[in-house]
Protein backbone atom coordinates (compact mmCIF):
# COMPACT_ATOMS: atom_id res chain seq x y z
CA UNK A 1 0.00 0.00 0.00
CA UNK A 2 2.78 2.46 0.93
CA UNK A 3 4.60 1.68 -2.30
CA UNK A 4 1.48 2.42 -4.29
CA UNK A 5 1.01 5.74 -2.45
CA UNK A 6 4.63 6.73 -3.19
CA UNK A 7 4.08 5.90 -6.87
CA UNK A 8 0.89 7.99 -7.00
CA UNK A 9 2.61 10.85 -5.16
CA UNK A 10 5.54 10.69 -7.57
CA UNK A 11 3.19 10.83 -10.54
CA UNK A 12 1.34 13.82 -9.08
CA UNK A 13 4.60 15.66 -8.40
CA UNK A 14 5.79 14.95 -11.92
CA UNK A 15 2.52 16.27 -13.37
CA UNK A 16 2.71 19.36 -11.15
CA UNK A 17 6.31 20.00 -12.23
CA UNK A 18 5.37 19.63 -15.89
CA UNK A 19 2.43 22.03 -15.52
CA UNK A 20 4.67 24.56 -13.78
CA UNK A 21 7.20 24.38 -16.61
CA UNK A 22 4.48 24.75 -19.27
CA UNK A 23 2.40 27.46 -17.59
CA UNK A 24 4.14 28.75 -14.46
CA UNK A 25 7.55 29.69 -15.84
CA UNK A 26 6.17 31.58 -18.88
CA UNK A 27 3.78 33.45 -16.57
CA UNK A 28 6.58 34.44 -14.19
CA UNK A 29 8.83 35.48 -17.06
CA UNK A 30 6.08 37.51 -18.72
CA UNK A 31 4.79 39.29 -15.61
CA UNK A 32 7.79 39.59 -13.29
CA UNK A 33 11.09 39.25 -15.19
CA UNK A 34 12.35 42.55 -16.67
CA UNK A 35 13.18 42.45 -20.37
CA UNK A 36 16.63 43.90 -21.14
CA UNK A 37 17.80 44.29 -24.74
CA UNK A 38 20.61 45.72 -26.81
CA UNK A 39 18.30 47.96 -28.83
CA UNK A 40 20.54 48.64 -31.81
CA UNK A 41 21.29 44.94 -32.18
CA UNK A 42 17.75 43.65 -31.69
CA UNK A 43 16.21 46.16 -34.13
CA UNK A 44 18.73 45.37 -36.86
CA UNK A 45 16.76 43.99 -39.83
CA UNK A 46 17.85 42.90 -43.28
CA UNK A 47 17.17 45.34 -46.10
CA UNK A 48 14.00 44.66 -48.10
CA UNK A 49 13.36 45.98 -51.63
CA UNK A 50 9.84 47.42 -51.46
CA UNK A 51 9.49 47.74 -55.22
CA UNK A 52 8.87 51.48 -55.35
CA UNK A 53 6.44 51.63 -52.42
CA UNK A 54 6.71 54.89 -50.50
CA UNK A 55 5.17 54.39 -47.06
CA UNK A 56 5.03 56.30 -43.80
CA UNK A 57 5.34 54.24 -40.62
CA UNK A 58 2.86 55.50 -38.02
CA UNK A 59 3.54 54.18 -34.52
CA UNK A 60 1.70 54.30 -31.21
CA UNK A 61 3.36 52.89 -28.11
CA UNK A 62 3.24 53.42 -24.33
CA UNK A 63 6.68 55.06 -24.32
CA UNK A 64 6.16 58.76 -24.99
CA UNK A 65 2.48 58.51 -24.08
CA UNK A 66 2.82 57.55 -20.42
CA UNK A 67 3.88 59.38 -17.28
CA UNK A 68 6.16 56.61 -16.07
CA UNK A 69 7.19 56.39 -12.43
CA UNK A 70 10.92 55.85 -11.74
CA UNK A 71 10.26 52.29 -10.53
CA UNK A 72 8.10 51.22 -13.47
CA UNK A 73 8.29 47.49 -14.30
CA UNK A 74 9.72 46.87 -17.78
CA UNK A 75 8.10 43.51 -18.43
CA UNK A 76 6.58 42.08 -21.60
CA UNK A 77 3.06 42.04 -20.16
CA UNK A 78 3.31 45.84 -19.93
CA UNK A 79 4.77 46.04 -23.47
CA UNK A 80 8.02 47.50 -22.15
CA UNK A 81 11.72 46.70 -22.36
CA UNK A 82 14.92 48.27 -21.08
CA UNK A 83 17.64 49.30 -23.51
CA UNK A 84 20.66 47.90 -21.63
CA UNK A 85 23.11 50.15 -23.48
CA UNK A 86 21.31 53.36 -22.59
CA UNK A 87 20.53 52.19 -19.07
CA UNK A 88 24.24 52.35 -18.31
CA UNK A 89 24.32 56.11 -18.86
CA UNK A 90 20.77 57.22 -18.03
CA UNK A 91 17.88 56.48 -15.72
CA UNK A 92 15.48 53.58 -15.99
CA UNK A 93 12.65 55.65 -17.46
CA UNK A 94 14.92 57.17 -20.12
CA UNK A 95 16.00 53.71 -21.28
CA UNK A 96 12.48 52.31 -21.75
CA UNK A 97 11.55 50.89 -25.16
CA UNK A 98 8.00 50.04 -26.23
CA UNK A 99 7.18 46.84 -28.13
CA UNK A 100 5.48 48.72 -30.97
CA UNK A 101 8.32 51.24 -31.01
CA UNK A 102 10.85 48.44 -31.55
CA UNK A 103 8.77 46.88 -34.35
CA UNK A 104 8.48 50.26 -36.07
CA UNK A 105 12.27 50.57 -35.95
CA UNK A 106 12.62 47.11 -37.51
CA UNK A 107 10.32 48.14 -40.37
CA UNK A 108 12.21 51.39 -40.85
CA UNK A 109 15.62 49.69 -40.75
CA UNK A 110 14.48 47.23 -43.42
CA UNK A 111 12.89 49.79 -45.73
CA UNK A 112 14.28 53.24 -44.96
CA UNK A 113 10.73 54.54 -44.43
CA UNK A 114 10.16 57.48 -42.10
CA UNK A 115 8.46 57.03 -38.71
CA UNK A 116 5.75 59.29 -37.29
CA UNK A 117 5.00 58.78 -33.58
CA UNK A 118 1.46 59.37 -32.32
CA UNK A 119 1.61 61.43 -29.12
CA UNK A 120 -1.17 62.38 -26.72
CA UNK A 121 -1.43 65.58 -24.64
CA UNK A 122 -2.90 63.89 -21.58
CA UNK A 123 -0.48 61.08 -20.69
CA UNK A 124 -1.60 57.65 -19.53
CA UNK A 125 -0.85 56.34 -16.04
CA UNK A 126 2.44 54.67 -15.18
CA UNK A 127 0.68 51.57 -13.85
CA UNK A 128 -0.16 49.15 -16.63
CA UNK A 129 -3.38 48.11 -14.87
CA UNK A 130 -4.43 51.75 -14.57
CA UNK A 131 -3.72 52.27 -18.26
CA UNK A 132 -5.86 49.24 -19.08
CA UNK A 133 -8.69 50.73 -16.99
CA UNK A 134 -8.31 54.13 -18.66
CA UNK A 135 -8.40 52.55 -22.11
CA UNK A 136 -11.53 50.61 -21.17
CA UNK A 137 -13.24 53.81 -20.01
CA UNK A 138 -12.30 55.54 -23.26
CA UNK A 139 -13.76 52.70 -25.30
CA UNK A 140 -17.02 52.69 -23.34
CA UNK A 141 -17.54 56.45 -23.02
CA UNK A 142 -16.21 57.56 -26.40
CA UNK A 143 -13.91 60.03 -24.66
CA UNK A 144 -11.33 61.52 -27.03
CA UNK A 145 -7.70 61.80 -25.89
CA UNK A 146 -6.37 64.79 -27.81
CA UNK A 147 -3.23 64.32 -29.86
CA UNK A 148 -0.06 66.36 -29.30
CA UNK A 149 1.85 68.10 -32.09
CA UNK A 150 1.25 68.59 -35.78
CA UNK A 151 -0.22 65.78 -37.83
CA UNK A 152 2.00 64.51 -40.67
CA UNK A 153 1.72 65.64 -44.26
CA UNK A 154 0.98 62.35 -46.02
CA UNK A 155 0.72 63.77 -49.53
CA UNK A 156 3.91 62.16 -50.80
CA UNK A 157 3.14 58.68 -49.44
CA UNK A 158 1.18 55.96 -51.19
CA UNK A 159 0.90 53.69 -48.14
CA UNK A 160 0.72 53.78 -44.35
CA UNK A 161 2.22 51.07 -42.12
CA UNK A 162 0.37 51.41 -38.81
CA UNK A 163 2.12 49.89 -35.78
CA UNK A 164 0.30 49.65 -32.44
CA UNK A 165 -0.56 47.39 -29.48
CA UNK A 166 -3.94 45.71 -29.29
CA UNK A 167 -6.01 47.32 -26.51
CA UNK A 168 -9.28 45.65 -25.57
CA UNK A 169 -9.21 43.65 -28.80
CA UNK A 170 -9.07 46.75 -30.99
CA UNK A 171 -7.05 49.88 -31.84
CA UNK A 172 -6.10 52.21 -28.97
CA UNK A 173 -8.30 55.30 -28.93
CA UNK A 174 -5.42 57.66 -29.92
CA UNK A 175 -4.82 55.53 -33.02
CA UNK A 176 -8.50 55.78 -33.87
CA UNK A 177 -8.27 59.56 -33.46
CA UNK A 178 -5.25 59.73 -35.77
CA UNK A 179 -7.08 57.79 -38.48
CA UNK A 180 -10.14 60.02 -38.19
CA UNK A 181 -8.13 63.26 -38.36
CA UNK A 182 -5.74 62.39 -41.20
CA UNK A 183 -7.18 62.05 -44.69
CA UNK A 184 -5.71 58.85 -46.13
CA UNK A 185 -7.88 58.71 -49.25
CA UNK A 186 -6.23 56.82 -52.10
CA UNK A 187 -3.66 55.18 -49.83
CA UNK A 188 -3.28 51.59 -48.65
CA UNK A 189 -3.01 50.92 -44.93
CA UNK A 190 -1.04 47.95 -43.59
CA UNK A 191 -1.23 46.96 -39.92
CA UNK A 192 1.42 45.64 -37.52
CA UNK A 193 -0.17 44.63 -34.21
CA UNK A 194 1.41 43.51 -30.94
CA UNK A 195 -0.73 41.49 -28.55
CA UNK A 196 -0.79 39.27 -25.47
CA UNK A 197 -2.54 36.36 -27.14
CA UNK A 198 -5.53 37.81 -29.00
CA UNK A 199 -3.70 38.23 -32.32
CA UNK A 200 -5.61 40.88 -34.35
CA UNK A 201 -8.74 40.75 -32.22
CA UNK A 202 -11.31 42.99 -33.95
CA UNK A 203 -8.72 45.55 -34.99
CA UNK A 204 -8.57 44.94 -38.75
CA UNK A 205 -12.33 45.08 -39.16
CA UNK A 206 -12.59 48.09 -36.85
CA UNK A 207 -9.86 49.98 -38.74
CA UNK A 208 -12.13 50.32 -41.77
CA UNK A 209 -14.57 52.36 -39.65
CA UNK A 210 -12.01 55.06 -38.90
CA UNK A 211 -10.15 55.68 -42.16
CA UNK A 212 -10.66 56.46 -45.81
CA UNK A 213 -7.62 54.35 -46.72
CA UNK A 214 -7.91 50.91 -48.27
CA UNK A 215 -7.23 48.57 -45.33
CA UNK A 216 -5.13 45.59 -46.39
CA UNK A 217 -5.84 42.22 -44.82
CA UNK A 218 -2.16 41.33 -45.31
CA UNK A 219 -1.24 42.33 -41.76
CA UNK A 220 1.39 41.26 -39.24
CA UNK A 221 0.69 40.19 -35.64
CA UNK A 222 3.49 39.69 -33.12
CA UNK A 223 3.06 38.21 -29.64
CA UNK A 224 4.54 40.49 -26.97
CA UNK A 225 7.12 37.94 -25.80
CA UNK A 226 8.34 37.45 -29.39
CA UNK A 227 8.98 41.10 -30.28
CA UNK A 228 12.71 41.01 -29.50
CA UNK A 229 13.27 38.21 -32.02
CA UNK A 230 10.75 39.37 -34.64
CA UNK A 231 13.18 40.91 -37.18
CA UNK A 232 13.11 37.89 -39.56
CA UNK A 233 9.31 37.75 -39.33
CA UNK A 234 9.08 41.48 -40.06
CA UNK A 235 11.38 41.15 -43.09
CA UNK A 236 9.39 38.18 -44.44
CA UNK A 237 6.12 40.09 -44.08
CA UNK A 238 7.55 43.18 -45.80
CA UNK A 239 8.66 41.02 -48.74
CA UNK A 240 5.07 39.73 -49.02
CA UNK A 241 3.86 43.27 -49.65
Amino acid sequence: MKKRLFIILGILLAVAAALFCVFGLPYIRRHYQPVRINRSEVSRTESVDMGGMNALIVCFTRVGNTDFAPDVDAVSSASLMIDAERAQTSGKVESLVGNSELLAEMVSNATGFDIYDIRVKDLYSSSYNDTVAEADEEMKSGKIRELEGALPDVTEYDSIILVYPLWWWTLPQPVQTFLKEVDLSGKTLYSVVTHGGSKFGNALADTEQFTTAAVSQNALEVYDDDVTKAAPKVAAWLRSL
